[in-house]
């Protein structure tokens, strides 16, 4: 009990701290005569938990196929982290991870087959986690989000594959991917003349490839 704490009160209310708690309590009545007893309460800890996204160096983004590292941690004795519902939508595959499924200080979440998305737009994974000893839990969730890009897709359409020297070229490029950039990772334009383009030009989707190229010798 506090030093000193004192109360007429029938049912007197202390808030105690963390351990072993011991109340000693007299009565007295009107003519001076005394009783005495104690009760002992332990008061439990309130476990507390960090969720750390280390995927990618910390941004959270993968790539489809790549796995994830999501680091759980708690300093609470005997805590244990439970994920929460995980809903991987019908475009992301690979996941090994349901409700109810719990981990301990220093575990790590690594979907180790590589989650997939098998779309053409990024898909946003949220893992929800909470915290609890056999006493007690903690009320408060963590999340971490995993965003898995699809593989990119790319389709060329060579309308010229054959041009008499001094024409254009018409090479149509595409890619149903979000965000996707196309880019040029060589090109030999051997003897002919007129290119414009080399290792590193990028172009968006629907961009068409249209140079004109000069053939000044005798050879195709």
């Amino acid at each position: 009990m506090p030093p000193g704490f004192t109360s007429t009160q029938s049912n007197p209310v202390v808030t105690p701290v963390l351990g072993l708690t011991t109340y000693v309590l007299q009565v007295t009545d009107a003519f001076g005569c005394t009783d005495s007893d104690q009760i002992d309460v332990t008061v439990n800890e309130v476990p507390t938990f960090t969720v750390t996204n280390n995927t990618n160096a910390g941004t959270g983004q993968i790539c489809s196929g790549s796995i994830i590292d999501i680091n759980l941690t708690s300093p609470t004795i005997g805590a244990i982290i439970t994920l929460q519902p995980v809903v991987y939508g019908g475009f992301v595959t690979g996941g090994l991870y349901a409700a109810g499924g719990t981990f301990a200080n220093g575990n790590t979440i690594t979907e180790g087959g590589g989650l997939i998305n098998t779309s053409n737009a990024p898909v946003s994974i949220v893992y929800t986690f909470s915290v609890a000893t056999p006493d007690c839990t903690n009320p408060v969730t963590q999340q971490a989000t995993i965003v898995v890009n699809p593989s990119p897709v790319l389709s060329i359409t060579n309308s010229t594959p054959s041009i008499c020297s001094g024409s254009a070229v018409n090479v149509l490029l595409n890619s149903a991917t979000s965000g996707a950039v196309i880019r040029i990772t060589s090109v030999n334009y051997g003897s002919v003349t007129g290119g414009t383009l080399s290792a590193g030009s990028t172009f968006t989707p629907g961009s068409s490839i249209t140079e004109s190229l000069i053939n000044s010798g005798n050879t195709r």
